[in-house]
Order: structure tokens, then sequence, then C-alpha cells
């Protein structure tokens, strides 16, 4: 179970689950709380600030963006003004959900090609929040798919090249951690980055044009594969079945198709009985 890592020792678990624990002193000469990790190769310290880290995302996590409110589903002019979206039930935040896809795309893309060479999880998570501070202050967005889309362009904005072979993604909350230090030793991973981004890029916007449940369905599968695909419209088709039996499933202009109880127009149940015409 117990695995030796380059920074940090790994307990590995059923199921593929992991805990990463790193040892870690004092930076003294950072002025944010950072701290000094040993690495196993280079034989010396190296800089990092999990905790500043973790603070910084979470600020940016609180950021609420702007969408636009449509009446009757779009079909009629927008309002001039701007109204906060509703709130999504379950929801983790729309940074971390975005942070989740992304990785769950890269994980699918590199599946079928090699996975040594994929974007390690912190330079996705590092690029995302930085994508979504900048995006959530700069537009309004028309829906969630909107938003995504965005985020997911502006990812690689931050990024840094020298020379088109020094390549930076620098911690913001401490000095001397470069998260794309790799990429410098081994340009193969710069290339799969874009390569990935590109596609998972192209998937979205594809997906903003899709019509009907089948063909979103396919388009949603090539992206993020056909079992997890499979598994989340097999709990809408329940949840959405069951709320009508019941007479919970209502529509709201904002939402859609919903179970919040406090949307008046509730869908009736099916009795598949078919209609009658009086005479």
């Amino acid at each position: 179970m117990l695995e030796e890592k380059a920074r940090c020792w790994r307990l590995n678990y059923a199921n593929e689950f992991h805990m990463d624990i790193t040892p870690a002193i004092p930076n003294q000469a950072c002025q944010n709380g950072g701290c000094l990790v040993p690495d196993k190769e280079l034989r010396r310290w190296k800089e990092s600030n999990p905790r500043g880290y973790s603070k910084l995302f979470k600020a940016r996590a609180a950021l609420e963006p702007r969408f636009e409110k449509y009446e009757s589903f779009g079909i009629e002019s927008a309002h001039d003004s701007v109204e906060p979206f509703p709130k999504r039930k379950e929801m983790q935040g729309f940074l971390r959900r975005i942070v989740q896809l992304s990785k769950f795309s890269r994980d699918f893309y590199f599946s079928k090609k090699s996975i040594a060479l994929w974007p390690i999880s912190i330079i996705i998570t590092t690029l995302t929040s930085r994508s979504y501070e900048f995006c959530v202050g700069k537009y309004v967005f028309q829906d969630e798919l909107d938003l995504l889309c965005k985020v997911v362009e502006h990812m690689p904005d931050t990024i840094s090249c020298k020379d088109g072979i020094s390549w930076q993604i620098l911690n913001e909350t401490t000095t001397g951690e470069n998260f794309a230090e790799k990429w410098n030793t081994d340009p193969e991973r710069a290339k799969a980055f874009f390569a990935w981004h590109q596609k998972f890029l192209e998937d979205l916007r594809k997906l903003r044009v899709s019509v009907g449940l089948d063909v979103i369905r396919k388009d949603l599968s090539d992206s993020f594969g056909v079992e997890a695909v499979t598994e989340v419209f097999d709990d809408i088709t329940t949840e959405v079945s069951s709320a009508r039996q019941k007479q919970k499933l209502a529509v709201s202009a904002e939402l859609g198709l919903t179970t919040d109880s406090s949307c008046r127009a509730i869908i009736p149940k099916n009795t598949f009985y078919g209609f009658v015409q009086e005479r």
C-alpha cells in the first residue's frame, strides 16, 4: 500500500483511491506562509504552499458568475438587466465543477494515449481557477455551458514560455515553484496538454450547437466516455419519471425542467390514455 514518490509518500487504497503525505518544514523566505518539501530526484528542498494555494482557490470559487435571464425559454428577447442565476441544489460551485469536468475529460482523452504525458492535476486546477476569475470579471454568460466554454477557452492564457522551450506556470502563493517544470525536460508534455485542450474545447463548442437528446448523448460520450454518460442519463430519466408520477415535475423559464417545489407550472403525470376530443 505504501509507495515512495518524488516528493511524498503515497498510501494506496482499494478502488484506485490514494492519499499523498508530504513531509514539510516552514519556508522562512515566503511571506505567504509557504513551506519547503523534499525532492527525491533533486536531493534538495523545494518551495511549495498548499495552504496558501487552497485559500486562493476557495476565494476564486466564491466568485459568482453573471447570467443573462431570458423569458419563455429564450424565445422572446432577453431582459436588459442582468440577474443572479438560480442556484442549483447539491451544487459544489461552478469552479469546482469545471475543474472536475476538465480532469474527467483529461482522463478519458489520455486513456487512449500515453497516460505518462497527461497534464498533472495541479496544472489543470491552476489554469482553470485563473481563467474562471478572469471570465467571471469580464463576461456575462448565456448559461452554464457558455461559462464552461469560456473558462476552458482562456485556460492557456496565463501559461508563459520563453523561446518556445522554457515553460512556466508559477505558483502565485510562493516563489520558486513552477508547476510546468517537467515540460522543460520533456517537451512532449506541453504538446500533449495543448492537444488535449484543443480537443476538449472543440467538444464543448460542438455540444453548444447539438440538438436533440440522442445527439447530445453521443457528443458527450465522445468527450467523456459511454459508461459515464449512460449512468448520468439513466439517473436523469429515473428522476424525471419519478417526479412526474408524483406530480412534482415542474417547468421554469430559468431552469427548464425542475423538481423545485416553488415552481407553479406542474407537469401532469402521464397516464398514457391519449387525448379524447369532445364533440
